[in-house]
């Protein structure tokens, strides 16, 4: 793992890494701006604050890309996460101007599922914008639920009573 506290790379190959914006504090709502100056590789993710109700957050802006690599943005905290609930598609309700990344043409951007409290999280992309989240249960909720029914399997939905064998002597 590389760790810079510098707003810029000249150089970055990106092979399936993560570029963590979140490093230090996970619930940080003071925004960092990050440039890369050439990006080649297949590509990875990048993990980002957000405040999509106000429109802004973490940026990262890619000025040329060697490859065509696909980047996956993952939101490790977003203030409207303290307060959605129902599972399912949520839009974005602001002017949906906030662009986490601004890529070179070949960038690929989707969203890529992360976690807080007990749901999880996609953004939905239009372009470079986020235009809503799809909302999840955790993993660590379905463990919970899945160690409550007792049968302790990662999935509850494949829970199966456990057979009876014939007692034998």
């Amino acid at each position: 793992m590389y760790t810079s506290t510098s707003d810029y790379i000249k150089s970055l190959i990106l092979d399936g890494g993560i570029i963590n914006l979140t490093w230090d504090n996970t619930t940080r709502t003071s925004y960092r701006t990050l440039t890369i100056g050439s990006l080649s590789g297949s590509g990875g993710t990048v993990k980002i604050n957000t405040d999509l109700t106000n429109d802004t957050g973490d940026t990262v802006t890619i000025t040329s890309a060697a490859s065509t690599p696909a980047i996956k943005v993952a939101i490790a905290y977003d203030p409207i996460m303290k307060t959605m609930s129902g599972l399912g598609y949520h839009a974005v309700t602001s002017a949906s101007s906030y662009t986490p990344v601004t890529a070179a043409a070949g960038v690929s951007l989707s969203g890529a599922l992360s976690e807080y409290n007990a749901y999880s999280y996609i953004p939905e992309f239009t372009g470079s914008t986020i235009t809503g989240l799809n909302l999840g249960v955790s993993s660590n909720t379905k463990a919970a639920a899945s160690a409550a029914s007792g049968f302790g399997i990662a999935d509850p939905d494949k829970c199966q009573p456990p057979q009876k064998t014939p007692w034998r002597s």
